[in-house]
């Protein structure tokens, strides 16, 4: 009898196999993915509808669809829970997250010229044949175009640069025109509506690579030293701002964690060579992002979250934390005191270097360099000569009549007129030039880089009737004269201890005929 109930009843089982799978589909659930529509409805539905189709093909039991929607849009569409998620701007994310707990899920990994970017930033631009407009300051009183006061790229991020400079727009420009979308504003700017626009970075090199606009018919506006602080060499797209994170992808309060927890598992797992991808011009999706910048922007601006926010009252906080704050300022003044310190250390130590230092190197007398400094600096230079093919000379100098003065006036006297003499030389010294004390009334300069003779001969007469002229030394007027034996390198020799020796046997020929005079070594 069972047998037979059941052969009667086959029909019905092979009916309800067939209409199975359309039960099933008729128990889909519906599940809204609203995604502002920065550059309008039709193209966020031709960027994003693979995307639904890529999480229809990967979660069962749900249909996803796409819903575009407007900035103006935005606030009602998640109070009335339109949709289940929602795809939009990093300053609205912020905004709706702190009124309806909209919960970041992913992250887009934007595509940039076939690489993966986390981040944009704002733009501000206008007309290549706008000679007259190059700086932010340029637009004083002018028109500008932006996408939205919600649009983190196409208003916030400008705003926050202007308000870091004491820019305020309301009254800094004529007017400020907030239009539907960032193609409506660059098209703005194109048509002359505006004088200039900001947009979010990467949409006039979008609309470029679609064929919509040139990029040669557009041009930055600077913002002066904030735009060169913000640049960033490794962001390839025109750029005035400081960089942000990318939009991320939200879940309503409604919307159960697990389908939110199968999405943004299938997100993450979208390769960036997928139809999907490709349509949505991103390199798919990665974990949400720390969104703290955008904070700092909202309360830097006072908007979102913060605009309400109070200031903090100095002396409230005085007594609140007057203790705590005592305690700080007593840290902070012993720290002080302690880098003071060392600093104090630190600075008389180097100076107790330099002074030792100075010390083995000049003559304390005349402050001179001394015969070891002379030596090493000569060798250095006939080393560079010798590479350069350049000439130098010796000049071999020896005080006329010194001896009578300290025989006179005694050697206090004497070394005062040291002193003189040195101070004297080195007003006749160029910077390439050395010239040394090597002795007690002997002193040697060298001399570079002169290429006609007669340039020496100058040099040496030069010094001749400076360090002849009266000096006054303990009120009493002294006279004396110098003389000075020259030799050249390379003509008169290769090495420091020839030339030093063919310019000492000049000086004595300068001395044996007459005193008060120069003489060239000649060897004859």
């Amino acid at each position: 009898m069972n047998i037979i109930n059941t052969m009667r009843n086959k029909p019905l089982y092979l009916l309800l196999i067939l209409l199975l799978p359309a039960l099933l589909c008729a128990q889909n659930r519906d599940v809204q993915i609203g995604v502002l529509a920065k550059r309008g409805e039709k193209i966020t539905l031709e960027k994003w509808s693979a995307t639904a189709d890529y999480l229809n093909e990967k979660i069962e039991g749900y249909d996803f669809s796409i819903i575009p929607v407007p900035f103006d849009e935005m606030d009602e569409t998640i109070r009335m829970k339109k949709v289940d998620f929602i795809l939009t701007n990093t300053a609205s994310y912020v905004d709706l997250a702190s009124r309806y707990d909209v919960s970041r899920i992913v992250t887009m990994k934007n595509d940039i010229l076939g690489e993966s970017f986390t981040y944009f930033g704002g733009v501000l631009f206008t007309r290549a044949d706008r000679i007259d407009l190059n700086s932010i300051t340029d637009l004083k009183q002018k028109e500008l175009a932006a996408v939205d006061r919600s649009s983190l790229g196409g208003w916030i991020a400008l705003w926050r640069e202007m308000a870091a400079r004491n820019i305020t727009p309301d009254t800094y420009f004529d007017q400020i025109g907030f239009l539907a979308s960032h193609d409506e504003v660059v098209y703005a700017v194109r048509d002359g509506l505006y004088d200039a626009g900001t947009v979010r970075t990467d949409t006039l090199e979008r609309m470029a690579s679609e064929g919509r606009i040139s990029l040669n018919d557009y041009k930055l506006v600077f913002l002066e030293d904030l735009n060169r602080s913000f640049r960033d060499q490794d962001f390839p797209y025109l750029l005035s701002t400081r960089l942000y994170p990318e939009w991320p992808l939200s879940k309503l309060a409604h919307t159960p964690n697990h389908l939110a927890e199968r999405v943004a598992t299938e997100l993450i797992s979208l390769p960036a060579e997928s139809k999907a991808a490709q349509a949505a011009s991103i390199r798919g999706w990665t974990i949400p992002l720390n969104y703290q910048t955008v904070h700092d922007s909202f309360f830097e601006l006072k908007i979102g979250p913060y605009q309400s926010s109070e200031s903090i009252k100095f002396f409230d906080v005085l007594s609140q934390y007057l203790l705590w704050i005592i305690l700080i300022c007593l840290t902070i003044f012993f720290l002080i005191s302690i880098v003071l310190y060392i600093l104090t250390l630190n600075r008389k130590l180097k100076i107790s270097e330099e002074t030792m230092r100075k010390m083995a190197t000049h003559d304390p007398l005349t402050q001179l360099p001394n015969r070891r400094y002379f030596q090493e600096f000569a060798e250095k230079t006939l080393e560079l000569c010798r590479r350069r093919g350049c000439r130098m000379a010796i000049y071999y100098l020896d005080l006329d009549y010194f001896k009578p003065v300290n025989d006179t006036y005694g050697h206090e006297a004497g070394d005062l007129l040291l002193q003189e003499v040195g101070r004297r030389l080195i007003k006749q010294m160029r910077k390439s030039d050395l010239c040394a004390r090597i002795g007690g009334d002997e002193f040697v300069a060298l001399i570079q880089d002169v290429e006609q003779d007669d340039g020496f001969d100058k040099v040496a007469r030069r010094l001749l009737n400076e360090l002849s002229h009266p000096y006054f030394i303990m009120e009493t007027e002294i006279i004396i004269g110098v003389s000075i034996g020259i030799s050249f390198f390379p003509e008169q020799g290769g090495d420091l201890e020839e030339l030093l020796k063919k310019a000492d046997q000049a000086l004595y020929e300068a001395k044996d005929q007459g005193k008060g005079r120069y003489r060239i070594y000649r060897g004859d």
